[in-house]
């Protein structure tokens, strides 16, 4: 049971850290940190494919759009909820009396997709999983970017598609089991597993009864650890949290061969590598107070643990990573480091994002007097 709870925890700092693509490093330029739009939004969201979803008004019941690296909304605020780009569409929730439903916008803000679904995931290599509520039972499947059904909504939940197959579940949250489905919507990993997650550098971390481990595209088992738990690669390494003496609650890193490369060391939390670095800690505090530190692959504190990180931050994108210098949420002192540990952007907002596209959302103020903008990398 406790490796099973583990596991959750790990789905959801797997999902809240995925990395960001990074491909604009660089060095800092006279641009960095400068506001490029002024802050004046209700809240921002990233940007991505040029196009980042804000929200104007009140942020209890304001509107949501679209704006472009210049600042001019091009897609109206007229949705309850939106979501960045991904694969030219992007998700949008429309409410209607009580009920809110989900579906998909192109780049001109056209509907390709009516809002009929009660949940929907991004698109991920041409396919959204969807999900539609029968009595008290939700139904997922699959569907194409024309919105046609291509797999039918018939599975307890569904993962967007990664390397060629999704993770669907099979039975309630509680007694279900977990296999892979493939385009076609065939099971070609049987839902044999208490939890797992998606496909990740051609293998997928799953837990069985008594321990987890790593199973290949044939749901062949290649790596087993009995008490530990496991989480996908990235980069070429998984964190490793041990259950059983004489590691007890210690977390290291394992290489593709199952050999810890960074041996087990006792730290509360950890988070993917990406960009060659992972953030770590020791603290076993509420996630808002923890200290981080940075190590590379070699298992060196590179950066020193004493920056505190927003909960939902992806860590270094395009180089930088937002950290708290100080203050109490919702009025920290946040600005951005590099890879080094060097402050490039000194403390001066509220709350600040990950960089997507060269810019990043940042926040002035908090309660009723928050204003959201965006600051250039």
């Amino acid at each position: 049971m406790k490796i099973i709870l583990a596991m959750c925890v790990v789905l959801l700092l797997a999902a809240c850290d995925k990395p960001v693509n990074d491909t604009k490093v660089g060095s800092p330029t006279g641009q960095t940190g400068k506001m490029v739009i002024a802050p004046q939004f209700a809240d921002a969201g990233a940007f991505s494919e040029g196009l980042a979803p804000v929200q104007i008004g009140s942020p209890v019941n304001g509107k949501w759009g679209f704006l472009d690296k210049q600042g001019n909304v091009v897609i109206e605020p007229k949705f309850s909820v939106a979501e960045r780009f991904t694969d030219g569409l992007a998700r949008v929730w429309v409410k209607e009396a009580d009920t809110e439903k989900v579906g998909f916008i192109d780049k001109q803000g056209r509907v390709v997709i009516p809002p009929r679904y009660d949940q929907a995931d991004w698109f991920s290599e041409g396919l959204a999983s969807v999900w539609v509520k029968r009595g008290n039972i939700f139904y997922a499947g699959y569907i194409d970017k024309k919105g046609h059904e291509i797999i039918p909504l018939q599975f307890d939940s569904a993962h967007p598609f990664s390397e060629g197959l999704a993770l669907v579940r099979i039975g309630n949250s509680d007694a279900g089991k977990w296999g892979y489905i493939d385009k076609q919507g065939k099971m070609v990993i049987e839902p044999t597993f208490v939890k797992a997650e998606s496909f990740s550098e051609g293998l997928a971390a799953v837990v069985f009864e008594d321990g987890s481990g790593f199973i290949d595209k044939t749901g062949s088992i290649i790596i087993k650890r009995p008490g530990e738990l496991v989480s996908n690669f990235s980069e070429g390494l998984a964190s490793v949290i041990s259950f059983d003496p004489p590691n007890s609650d210690k977390i290291g890193y394992m290489n593709k061969q199952g050999v810890m490369t960074i041996p087990p060391r006792k730290l509360a939390t950890v988070r993917p590598f990406s960009n060659g670095l992972a953030a770590v800690s020791d603290d076993p505090g509420d996630e808002e107070e923890i200290k981080w530190g940075v190590v590379n692959k070699g298992g060196k504190m590179v950066i020193p643990q004493k920056y505190r990180m927003s909960p939902l931050s992806k860590g270094f994108s395009e180089g930088l990573a937002p950290v708290v210098f100080g203050g109490k949420w919702p009025n920290w002192q946040e600005g951005y480091i590099d890879k080094d540990g060097k402050v490039v952007i000194e403390p001066q907002f509220n709350e600040a994002r990950w960089f997507s596209d060269g810019m990043a959302a940042v926040r002035i103020g908090s309660g009723n007097n928050a204003k959201w903008g965006y600051i250039a990398r």
